[in-house]
């Protein structure tokens, strides 16, 4: 998760995380630690030095399990070759950026003075075509969050998922990965643009299908082998 502070990170985490998933958030570990409010966002040079080397501890072990169940991690302004790792590891960056104005309103009145300048500087380092696109920028905002609904409402319960063929229901604790259905696009956005979501996936296999990804899903018929020169083989069904 990437953002400004006052972004509504932790916010979009409370409404998409289920029971079970992990979430790595720097202020809570450190008010852990210290025994402060989880509100609090001031912290003193030994519980920032602290804080990072659990943090840094914690994301190495939940990386490991972050094949069978959600890892959230806020990272507000990682390098590039940090962001590049979490890629490679199979990992969704996720952009939260309602706008300067409405951040830098928001850091004024709910958060410390000291965070004013932080906010600005994210934005003055966050040139558009280096930085993630945000959830909007890559056509997952209010209207993807609307299409969603409408795929939820339309929805029969048990009808198979497409990527791993296991039913599908509107409660998530019914779903084989406890997690609330996903909105997908069968054309992937990578090659096809912009277009609404035309089906629902389970979590887990919405995250590991990803773009121009459609053949790995399990069941896909695979490439035939190329035939060699020589007699034709000879099916069972051809045995008499």
């Amino acid at each position: 998760m990437i953002g400004p502070p006052a972004a509504g990170k932790s916010t979009y985490i409370r409404e998409h995380m289920t029971d079970g998933d992990i979430v790595i958030d720097y202020d809570i570990l450190a008010n852990a630690l210290s025994g402060r409010d989880l509100a609090n966002h001031q912290h003193t040079r030994a519980v920032k030095q602290v804080t990072k080397a659990a943090r840094d501890a914690a994301i190495t072990t939940a990386r490991t399990h972050a094949d069978t169940i959600d890892v959230w991690i806020i990272h507000s302004t990682p390098a590039q070759s940090t962001i590049d790792q979490y890629q490679d590891d199979g990992a969704e960056v996720i952009v939260i950026d309602p706008g300067k104005d409405t951040v830098m309103h928001r850091v004024k009145h709910q958060r410390p003075a000291h965070l004013l300048p932080v906010a600005a500087k994210w934005y003055d380092q966050q040139a558009a075509s280096k930085r993630p696109r945000s959830t909007t920028e890559r056509g997952y905002g209010h209207r993807h969050q609307t299409i969603r609904r409408r795929l939820l409402h339309n929805h029969t319960d048990g009808t198979p998922c497409d990527w791993c063929g296991q039913p599908m229901y509107r409660d998530a604790k019914r779903n084989f990965d406890h997690a609330p259905l996903e909105a997908d696009h069968t054309n992937d956005l990578k090659h096809h643009g912009h277009g609404d979501a035309d089906r629902l996936l389970h979590r887990r296999c919405n995250r590991q299908r990803k773009d121009g990804q459609e053949h790995r899903r399990p069941g896909a018929p695979s490439t035939p082998t190329p035939r060699v020169d020589g007699p034709p083989a000879v099916t069972p069904f051809e045995w008499g």
